[in-house]
């Protein structure tokens, strides 16, 4: 049996970006909600699995991965730990945190669901993601939703850069939900004779 040298820097990339452990954990965290549950109460694994119902050896397992991605904390308080979000998860994942910025983040399930499906789609040779763009499903609608957000800050970006200070038009043909313009028509082009924002869909 052939044992790979795992200290060869090429597997290690490689390992790096073919293992799905810390995606999936993170997945699974978002699934559950458990980001918000530990998002500014420490909470031990007792606590969390009575009061959600879950399964409390599971549910360790999980926590500790998540210790290992450094987006939970261990707190040992008299032999019984307690875990409470990192600032990086209690800003990204956390919905109840006060510094919460990741409005996208029930996208992220969605974006590896629809990655499991690719090989099928080139088989097929047609879309196979529940959110497919034309689909006219409640899929399609969550899917541009969750890109709203992440269009709407890079609207915001794109303005202060300054790059269309002397434009009277934009065109925003990215697919997505139309916030990048609808961004820059309310603030850059707001005292121009641009036409109105139509869309009832997407709000600022």
């Amino acid at each position: 049996m052939h044992v790979t040298d795992t200290t060869d820097p090429q597997r290690a990339w490689l390992d790096s970006l073919r293992d799905p452990l810390p995606a999936l954990a993170i997945l699974a965290g978002l699934r559950l909600d458990l980001f918000t549950q530990i998002g500014t109460r420490p909470q031990s694994v007792t606590e969390l699995a009575t009061a959600m119902a879950w399964d409390e050896r599971r549910l360790d397992a999980l926590l500790r991965a998540l210790v290992a991605l450094y987006l939970v904390d261990i707190l040992e308080a008299q032999g019984d730990p307690r875990f409470l979000c990192t600032p990086v998860a209690a800003r990204w994942l956390c919905s109840t945190s006060p510094e919460f910025d990741g409005q996208d983040r029930d996208l992220a399930p969605r974006l590896w669901a629809a990655g499991l499906t690719v090989a099928a789609s080139i088989r097929m040779g047609q879309s196979t993601a529940p959110h497919a763009v034309g689909g006219g499903t409640a899929d399609t609608a969550a899917f541009l939703q969750g890109l709203h957000p992440a269009a709407i800050a890079a609207g915001r970006r794109l303005g202060r850069l300054g790059w269309l200070d002397d434009c009277r038009d934009v065109i925003d043909v990215g697919g997505g939900s139309g916030g990048l313009a609808l961004l820059l028509c309310s603030n850059i082009f707001r005292k121009l004779a641009f036409g109105s924002w139509s869309n009832p869909t997407w709000q600022l």
